[in-house]
C-alpha cells in the first residue's frame, strides 16, 4: 500500500506540468512556448495513463481480496460458537490480523489518495481558467461565446470599436493585413489585439492539448474517488469486524481466566452425559458432510491427513539421521564420547530437519488449515530443538538422557496440547479428555525426578523442580475446571523453560570461551567486549525471553494481539503519582544491566588509565569510582522516574519531603558523608599509614561513613570519618612514605661518641639496603642513617640512631635495627650503663 502511495505522487508529477510560461518576448513567443509545454505534458500524461492502467487494475485486485477475505473471516467469526474455543480464537485472529494489515498499510494509502485528489482539483481548475483564457483571446468563435466574462465582452467591444475606426480612415482591415509569422519581429500597427495566422493555429492546438490534459484528469479523478469511495467501505466493515472480534476475545478470557467450567469430580458424576457431549462434538466437528458443496478442510481427512503427515515426517527425519549417524559417519569421529551423545544428536539433528521439512510443505501448500497447523508445528518443532540442543551442549554424554528423560512428560504433553489445538479440539472433549491425561502425565513427571535427578548439574534440577511445579499446578487447575487455563500455563512455561535453557547454555559457552582462551580478567582493553556480552546482553536477553515466552504462548489461543496490549496496561495506574506496566518493568530491568555494566566499565577504563598515567600507584581512585557510580545510577535512577511516568511535581514533593524527614535523622550519617568526601578528594587514600587514638595501621577502606584499617597485628578497626577530623589523625605516609624511627641508646661517660657513630652506621648500613616487594628502597636513600646525640644522662650518653625507613617496613625493621646496634656495642666492648644508685648510710 506505500509503495503504491508512493506511485500515486509520482504519477501526480507526471500528469502535471513541470513548468510553466513565462511571460516572453510577445504574445506570439509565449503562445508557442505554451504549445510546446502542453504537447510535451500531454505525451507524458498518455504514457502515465498506460502505467496507470495496469497498477490501477492490480491494486484494485488486491482491494477486491481483501474484500473477500473480509467476507470469509466475517462468516466464520459471527458463526463461532463460545463451545468451540480454539476455533473461536482462530477466527479473531484471522480478523485482528487483517485489521492490522488494512490499518498499517492503509493509512499511507489514504493519506496518498486525499493529497492527489486534492492538487487533482486544483490542477482541473487550473485547467478550465486556462482553455477559457484562451478561448476568451479575439478574434472568439461563435461556440465559445458563452465562454466569455463581462470584462471579456467589454474588452472585445473596444476591440471591434477600434476596428471600425480604422476602417473610417481607410486603413486596411485587420483580416486582410500582412499577418506577422511567429518569430518576425516587425511593428504590426494596424493590428491592434487580434490573433492571426500562426497565432490562430497555436492557440487551436493549445485549447486541444489544454482540453485533452484536462478531461483525462477529469476521468483519472473519478476512477481515484470511486476506488477511494471503495476502499472507505471496506476500512469501515473490517473496523466493524475488528470490534466484535474484540469482544468475543474478552469473552474468551473470561471463559479462560474467570469463569472455568465444570470441575473434573462432577463431571465424573454425570460420566455419561458428558460422554454423550463429547460425542455429539465428534460428529458435528469432524465428519464430513455427504454433499460435494459443503466438503470443507477443516474436517474429516484433512485433519487426519496433517495428523499423518506430522507423526510420518518426523519418524522419516529421525530415521535419515540415524542411519547416517549410525552407519554413514566416518568411523575416525565414531568415538567412546560420540557413542554416548550419538541418541542425543538423532534428536537434535533429526527434530531440526523435521522443522526444515514442514516449512518446505507449509511454502509449497497455501491452504488455511495447513498454514495454521504447520505454523504451530513449526514453533513446536524449534522449541523441543533448543531444549535438545542445549542439553547436547551443556552436559557430558553419560548425563544427556538422564537429562532429557527428566523433560520428556513435559514435552509429550505439550506436543499433544499443540496437536489438539491444530485439531481445532472442542471445549466437551477438551475438558473429559484432558484432565486425567494431565495427570497422568504430571505422575510421570514426579517419577522421572526421583528416578533420574541424582548427578545433574545444580541448574538442571532447579530446572526439573519447577518443571515438576508447573506440571502439578496445571494439574490442579484443570481438575478445578479451568482446564483451557491449565492449557496456557503449559505451553507457557514450555517457552519459558526453552528460554532458560538457552540462556544457559549461553553462559555455559561463555565459561568456556573464556577457560579456553584464557582472558586477562584484569585489563578491560581485552574483556569488554566479553564483559558486554556476559554482564549485559545476555541478562537483558533473560529479561526479554519473559515477554517472549508469554507472547508465544498466547498464540495457543491465537491471543497475541490481546497480550501485546496487556503488556502495555498499567496495573499500577496513579496518573498524578506513578504507572506501572509490566512492558515497564522489564524495560527497568533491562536498564539496570545496561547501566551496571557502564558503571563497570568506565570505571574500569578509567583505573587503567590513571594507572598507566602513574605507575608508581599513589592516586587516590575512590572518590573517581564513587563519583562515576553515583552519576551512572543517578542517571539510571531519573530514567526510571520517566519510564514510571513519575511528574515533576511529584519528584520535588517526594525530595522535598525526604530532605525535611531525613534532614534531621540523618545528621551524623551526613556530617561522615561529607567528611568521607573530604577524605577522598586526597587527605587520604587507601594503603596509607595512619595513627589516631594511639593506633596505627593500613587505610583498608573509605566509604562515605567510616574508614577502616588493618593494624600491625591484623585486627581491623573502623573510625567513623567525623571522628578523624576531630581527633586529628596522623597521615605518616601523606608526603613520601618515609618515616623518621629515632632509636635512643645511651653508652658510658668517656665513651668515643665518634667511634660510636661510626661503628654504627657501618653495622646498620647492610641490613638497611633493599628494596620491599614493590620495589621501593627500604631506607630513604636521600636521608642517610646517622648518629646524633642527644643529652646528658644521669648514668649514660645518650644518643638517637636516626634512620628513615618504609612506614610499612617500620615494624619488622626496627627490630633488626635494635637487635644489630645491641650486638656491635657489645663486640667493640661499649658499655652500656643501666641506672644505678649508691646508697650512702651515715651513722650519727
Amino acid at each position: 500500500m506505500k509503495r503504491f502511495g508512493l506511485f500515486l505522487m509520482a504519477c501526480l508529477l507526471a500528469v502535471m506540468p513541470m513548468q510553466a510560461v513565462l511571460r516572453e518576448r510577445d504574445l506570439a513567443r509565449t503562445l508557442g512556448v505554451l504549445r510546446a509545454e502542453l504537447a510535451s505534458n500531454y505525451e507524458k500524461q498518455q504514457a502515465f495513463m498506460a502505467r496507470y492502467e495496469q497498477q490501477g487494475a492490480t491494486q484494485h485486485q488486491k482491494l477486491v481480496d481483501y474484500m473477500n477475505r473480509c467476507e470469509q473471516i466475517s462468516l466464520m467469526l459471527y458463526s463461532q460458537t463460545s463451545e468451540n474455543t480454539f476455533d473461536m480464537a482462530y477466527a479473531c485472529q484471522q480478523s485482528v490480523d487483517l485489521y492490522k494489515l488494512l490499518d498499517n498499510k492503509g493509512d499511507s494509502r489514504m493519506l496518498s489518495y486525499e493529497q492527489v485528489m486534492e492538487r487533482m482539483r486544483g490542477e482541473l481548475e487550473r485547467y478550465d481558467a486556462l482553455i477559457a483564457s484562451l478561448k476568451s483571446m479575439p478574434p472568439v468563435d461563435k461556440g465559445d461565446e458563452d465562454v466569455l466574462s463581462e470584462s471579456d465582452s467589454i474588452l472585445l467591444n473596444a476591440i471591434d470599436s477600434l476596428a471600425s475606426q480604422i476602417d473610417s480612415l481607410g486603413m486596411a482591415p485587420p483580416a486582410k493585413a500582412q499577418v506577422p509569422q511567429f518569430g518576425k519581429t516587425e511593428e504590426q500597427h494596424h493590428e491592434p489585439l487580434f490573433l492571426s495566422g500562426q497565432q490562430l493555429e497555436d492557440r487551436k492546438a493549445c485549447l486541444e492539448y489544454a482540453q485533452a490534459l484536462r478531461d483525462n484528469l477529469q476521468t483519472f479523478l473519478e476512477r481515484m474517488e470511486a476506488e477511494s469511495s471503495y476502499y472507505t467501505s471496506l476500512e469501515e466493515k473490517i473496523r466493524q469486524l475488528n470490534t466484535f472480534a474484540q469482544s468475543r476475545y474478552k469473552l474468551l478470557q473470561d471463559n479462560i481466566y474467570k469463569n472455568g467450567g465444570t470441575n473434573y469430580f462432577a463431571i465424573l458424576g454425570n460420566l455419561s452425559l458428558y460422554m454423550q457431549m463429547a460425542q455429539r462434538s465428534v460428529s458435528s466437528k469432524y465428519v464430513s458432510f455427504p454433499d460435494e458443496g459443503g466438503r470443507s478442510e477443516w474436517r474429516g481427512f484433512p485433519v487426519l491427513f496433517l495428523s499423518v503427515m506430522v507423526v510420518f515426517y518426523l519418524m522419516l527425519a529421525l530415521g535419515i539421521t540415524y542411519v547416517v549417524l549410525r552407519w554413514l559417519l566416518p568411523r575416525r569421529w565414531r568415538g567412546e564420547e560420540f557413542r554416548l551423545k550419538r541418541r542425543m544428536l538423532v534428536n537434535v539433528i533429526g527434530i531440526a530437519l523435521f522443522a526444515l521439512i514442514v516449512m518446505v510443505i507449509r511454502s509449497l501448500v497455501n491452504r488455511p488449515f495447513v498454514q495454521m497447523g504447520t505454523g504451530l508445528i513449526i514453533n513446536m518443532a524449534w522449541l523441543l530443538e533448543v531444549i535438545y540442543l542445549s542439553l547436547y551442549i551443556r552436559l557430558k554424554g553419560s548425563l544427556m538422557l538422564q537429562a532429557a528423560r527428566v523433560y520428556t512428560p513435559l514435552m509429550l504433553l505439550v506436543s499433544l496440547v499443540i496437536m489438539l489445538r491444530i485439531v481445532l479440539i472442542p471445549n466437551s472433549i477438551l475438558n473429559l479428555v484432558f484432565p486425567p491425561v494431565l495427570l497422568l502425565f504430571t505422575l510421570w513427571q514426579l517419577w522421572m525426578m526421583r528416578c533420574h535427578r541424582a548427578g545433574l548439574p545444580l541448574q538442571d534440577v532447579v530446572y526439573s523442580h519447577a518443571t515438576s511445579i508447573v506440571m502439578v499446578v496445571s494439574c490442579v487447575t484443570a481438575w478445578t475446571g479451568y482446564t483451557l487455563l491449565s492449557v496456557q500455563i503449559l505451553v507457557w512455561w514450555t517457552f519459558q523453560l526453552a528460554a532458560i535453557m538457552t540462556i544457559t547454555c549461553f553462559y555455559d559457552l561463555m565459561a568456556m570461551f573464556e577457560q579456553r582462551f584464557g582472558i586477562a580478567r584484569k585489563n578491560i582493553t581485552s574483556t569488554w567486549a566479553y564483559d558486554f556480552v556476559n554482564l549485559t546482553l545476555v541478562p537483558i536477553l533473560a529479561v526479554v525471553s519473559i515477554l517472549v515466552s508469554i507472547y508465544w504462548a498466547a498464540q495457543i489461543f491465537e491471543m497475541t494481539s490481546v497480550c501485546q496490549q496487556a503488556f502495555f496496561v498499567h496495573f499500577i495506574d496513579q496518573p498524578d503519582l506513578i504507572q506501572v506496566s509490566l512492558f515497564k518493568l522489564c524495560l527497568v530491568a533491562a536498564l539496570w544491566f545496561l547501566f551496571r555494566y557502564i558503571n563497570y566499565s568506565v570505571r574500569s577504563f578509567y583505573v587503567l588509565f590513571r594507572t598507566k598515567a602513574d605507575p608508581e600507584g599513589s592516586l587516590n581512585l575512590t572518590l573517581a569510582k564513587n563519583v562515576i557510580a553515583i552519576l551512572s545510577w543517578g542517571l539510571y535512577f531519573l530514567i526510571v522516574l520517566v519510564i514510571l511516568n513519575v511528574p515533576k511535581s511529584g519528584i520535588s514533593i517526594v525530595t522535598a519531603g525526604l530532605a525535611t524527614g531525613l534532614g534531621f535523622a540523618m545528621q551524623d550519617l551526613i556530617e561522615n558523608f561529607f567528611y568521607g568526601l573530604s577524605l577522598m578528594s586526597g587527605r587520604l587514600r587507601v594503603g596509607d599509614y595512619i595513627e589516631c587514638d594511639g593506633i596505627t595501621g593500613k587505610v583498608q577502606s573509605i566509604s562515605y561513613q567510616s574508614t577502616q584499617i588493618v593494624t600491625a597485628d591484623g585486627c581491623i578497626i573502623a573510625f567513623l570519618n567525623k571522628a578523624l577530623f576531630s581527633k586529628n589523625f596522623k597521615n605518616m605516609t601523606r608526603n613520601h612514605r618515609y618515616e623518621l624511627i629515632k632509636i635512643p641508646i645511651g653508652v658510658a661517660y668517656g665513651t668515643d661518641i665518634p667511634t660510636v657513630r661510626t661503628l654504627l652506621i657501618d653495622a646498620l648500613t647492610p641490613i638497611c639496603q633493599g628494596t620491599n616487594a614493590s620495589g621501593q628502597d627500604i631506607v630513604d636513600p636521600a636521608r642517610p642513617i646517622n648518629v646524633v646525640f642527644s643529652d646528658f644522662g644521669e648514668s649514660s650518653v645518650d644518643l638517637f640512631v636516626c634512620i628513615w625507613m618504609l612506614v610499612e617496613e617500620k615494624y619488622a625493621l626496627s627490630g633488626r635495627v635494635k637487635e644489630t646496634i645491641y650486638e656491635t656495642l657489645n663486640r667493640n666492648h661499649i658499655e652500656i650503663p643501666f641506672p644505678q644508685r649508691d646508697l650512702h648510710i651515715v651513722k650519727n
